[in-house]
């Protein structure tokens, strides 16, 4: 059955209902003039105000036929006006039944004074349900000053679209879209400056407020300001079988990428000029080493051995921007936390002879990648380059949490002051930090253990010293 074939059959019960209580006025009537011989006039007056009321409720049922209304709102009204005629009809014969049955006697007074009764009921129930509507009213009301100061004050550039039809509609935009993409020169408004902000045709077609999906979308855009890049989110507010609306939401990325591309550029010099540059000079120190003797040859070893640092520090660096742009793309899953600790605890053994270097993990896995080593390379390495102490000592330590694995990296420099605990983690900290890489290496690691799902802070050690503490979740 189709809304209006509902909606129709739903006044048409309420016809119904008004003209079979019709009846009783017309029937009284009647009986006035016929059988009691009283003035058509005199019984027109008394039945008078309940005629009304019974035309009112065919008029209504007519109305209601003809109205806009879903089938749902009409089946509603149907439904109330025969429960509640029924109803009124059932405690009416109720109190006749009683009177007559019991009593042996009829009461039209008390009748009259019961239907008052009745009606007091109807009125309060009424007025409640009034009541409530009412709130409803006003909650959606502050719902959507709320929703509006949302849209005008967003920073953001924001358009209201509305789907009627085959063509989008723009309904509305927020000073920021205007401000963004609206130039008075141009003599852009609305659905032109929606489609001068999409990047091609085929992107035009993708704001869809009837999909009734969220897209997320980079595109980039011609403002008034030139062009930028922007992250298009359309969301949907709502949508019925005619119309569809949803939020269309320019977020201005261009700084973002620009950092991007920035890293990228970093990323490819590391891989190809300072790379290639160390092994030509790490060969040409090989060959220097096995063909000069004595001193010359120990200069020469060290300026292998110095390329082969440089040319690791490089891998690593490399390794955390294709981390940090998004190069690498691993699926996070099981890593066994013992086996990396022992083998990044060895090489740090291996390159700094002079530490003490002790580990206790137990056997444990975590959820993350292969790039966990370089996580944990970075804090042991960290732990003995900013040491001050004769003999660097650095423990490392692991403990099941149940959901959890708690990491420790402890030491016996010279500790982390307070103040730096927050920041230290930061890409711009600085203070405990003498080197680039040391600094870069803790945003890195707080990067990736925020990608792994788990943090990462620093306490003090006692009596002396940090604890970097890292807390990772165990695999699903």
């Amino acid at each position: 059955m189709t809304i209006t074939h509902e909606r129709r059959l739903s006044g048409a019960v309420v016809v119904l209902v008004g003209f079979l209580v019709a009846t009783v006025p017309v029937f009284d009537i009647y009986d006035d003039v016929a059988n009691q011989g009283d003035p058509l006039i005199t019984a027109l007056v008394e039945n008078f105000p309940v005629l009304a009321l019974t035309a009112g409720i065919v008029a209504s049922g007519l109305w209601l036929a003809a109205s806009d209304w879903s089938g749902r709102y009409a089946r509603t009204v149907a439904s109330a006006t025969v429960a509640s005629t029924l109803g009124v009809t059932l405690l009416i014969t109720l109190i006749v039944f009683v009177q007559l049955r019991l009593q042996g006697e009829l009461k039209p007074l008390i009748i009259a004074a019961d239907a008052v009764i009745i009606g007091a009921i109807g009125g309060v129930i009424v007025g409640i349900q009034t009541a409530q509507q009412q709130r409803a009213v006003d909650d959606a009301r502050r719902q959507r000053n709320r929703a509006r100061a949302l849209f005008e004050n967003h920073r953001d550039a924001v358009a209201i679209v509305r789907q009627e039809g085959d063509d989008p509609v723009v309904a509305d935009v927020n000073g920021e879209f205007e401000a963004t993409f609206v130039s008075d020169a141009a003599g852009l408004d609305g659905l032109d400056a929606l489609k001068a902000a999409a990047e091609s045709d085929a992107d035009r077609d993708g704001v869809d407020p009837a999909s009734g999906d969220a897209v997320r979308r980079e595109v980039t855009c011609d403002t008034v300001g030139g062009e930028r890049e922007f992250l298009r989110q359309t969301v949907p507010i709502h949508s019925t079988a005619s119309v569809a609306e949803a939020y269309v939401v320019y977020t201005d990325i261009t700084a973002q990428k620009e950092r991007e591309y920035q890293l990228e550029f970093l990323n490819s010099l590391l891989r190809h000029h300072i790379q290639n540059g160390m092994t030509v000079i790490r060969s040409r120190a090989a060959h220097l080493r096995d063909t000069l003797d004595g001193r010359e040859a120990a200069f020469a070893t060290t300026i292998e051995d110095r390329s082969d640092d440089l040319a690791g520090l490089t891998d690593r660096f490399r390794v955390m921007l294709d981390a940090l742009t998004g190069d690498v793309d691993e699926e996070l899953g099981a890593v066994p936390l013992a086996a990396v600790v022992d083998e990044q605890a060895a090489a740090l053994a291996t390159a700094h002879p002079g530490a003490e270097v002790t580990t206790d993990v137990p056997d444990l896995s975590v959820r993350a990648d292969a790039l966990l080593e370089n996580v944990v390379w970075n804090l042991l390495s960290n732990a003995i380059k900013h040491n001050d102490a004769e003999t660097p000592a650095v423990t490392v330590t692991a403990e099941d949490r149940g959901d959890t694995v708690r990491l420790a990296i402890a030491d016996n420099g010279p500790g982390v002051p307070d103040e730096l605990k927050d920041s230290i983690f930061r890409r711009q900290a600085s203070g405990v930090q003498n080197d680039v890489g040391s600094g870069f290496g803790l945003f890195f690691v707080d990067s990736m253990v925020t990608r792994y799902g788990g943090d990462v802070w620093v306490e003090d050690n006692t009596p002396e010293g940090a604890v970097f503490v890292v807390s990772l979740p165990k695999p699903a």
